[in-house]
């Protein structure tokens, strides 16, 4: 499973507006559709303690869950549970079905998203350290554990479907991998914003080089036949973006991903907007992609009308023809 973090820091400003988006599967998806606001109650097998140990940090209960954003309340211990006053919503956790890890925006890391194993183990990357002064209204460093008790800190769902799940979260400062320089995805007076995507898998680094080139250097697409425009590829929603020219009708789209060595396809997502409330049918190079495990289609609701967002499993190193039509 992987993500793609973006962080947005205010020139010469302690605060930052982070904005975590999620387009999951086995690189990116899984499951049946969850509902926005869906609970995970929690399990007694989850936070008990090993004998003679610690008890393990919550992150939901055992066993498969489907795809989807859930927000929920995890219990931790009785002692530090009920210094919290807080409702059955007060977390998230992403669940990626039958699949571990999972992500975790948990209060008692702050709403610091972490990739978490139900045996205990947790990832997170290292804190990025924001300067204090006059301007913020700090007098020291400030860094998301630094707030306790969550005054600052807030988490939620923005998108939930079968197809893509995004996160939300306001934190006072975010997390990065700061000894690691590279450049802003973008700039200008008043912020900067970097991206990263992250995650944790049991695959072998050298067989991870294909999602980090599909990612990094994107195959071309180009549309076949269709009224419809492309943006490109947006690595922020690792995605490509398309536009629909027919008013919120959905019609047959036609496409071509031209992937080579250096710019293969792993698993890609689309956003065609102004698609419509239509259910989509796909063909991958002639043959029907029933939907599923292997083609997961979700609808994200806008004031300008409905955007389709759907994911296909698949990898190529040669161009590749995807043929969608209204359903």
């Amino acid at each position: 499973m992987q993500t793609v973090e973006l962080w947005r820091r205010r020139v010469g400003h302690a605060r930052a507006w982070p904005l975590l988006l999620l387009s999951i599967a086995v690189v990116w998806t899984a499951a049946v559709p969850a509902r926005p606001g869906a609970e995970l109650r929690h399990s007694k097998a989850v936070g008990t303690a090993p004998a003679g140990g610690l008890p393990l940090l919550p992150s939901g209960p055992e066993g498969p869950v489907p795809f989807g954003a859930y927000s929920t309340r995890l219990a931790y211990t009785p002692e530090w549970d009920r210094l919290w006053p807080v409702s059955e919503v007060a977390d998230v956790v992403v669940r990626f079905g039958d699949a571990e890890p999972r992500f975790v925006f948990w209060r008692g890391t702050s709403y610091i998203p972490c990739w978490a194993t139900q045996r205990g183990a947790w990832f997170t990357n290292e804190f990025f350290e924001r300067r204090g002064g006059p301007a913020s209204g700090t007098t020291s460093m400030v860094e998301p554990m630094s707030d306790k008790q969550c005054r600052y800190s807030s988490v939620r769902i923005l998108e939930n479907t079968d197809a893509r799940v995004a996160v939300s979260g306001n934190r006072p400062s975010h997390t990065s991998l700061s000894q690691i320089k590279w450049q802003p995805y973008a700039e200008d007076r008043r912020s900067r914003t970097w991206i990263m995507m992250h995650g944790m898998s049991k695959i072998e680094a050298a067989q991870l080089v294909p999602l980090a080139a599909s990612w990094l250097h994107p195959a071309e697409l180009k549309v076949v036949r269709g009224a419809f425009t492309s943006s490109g590829y947006d690595p922020v929603q690792r995605a490509y973006i398309l536009d629909n020219r027919s008013s919120g009708r959905a019609s047959r789209l036609q496409l071509e991903l031209s992937a080579t060595g250096e710019s293969p396809v792993v698993n890609p997502a689309f956003v065609i907007r102004n698609w419509g409330t239509a259910n989509a049918r796909l063909a991958l190079d002639g043959r029907l992609v029933e939907q599923g495990s292997d083609f997961r289609v979700g609808h994200v609701s806008t004031l300008e009308g409905s955007d389709l967002v759907f994911w296909v499993r698949t990898r190529a190193l040669r161009p590749v023809r995807l043929a969608l039509s209204p359903k």
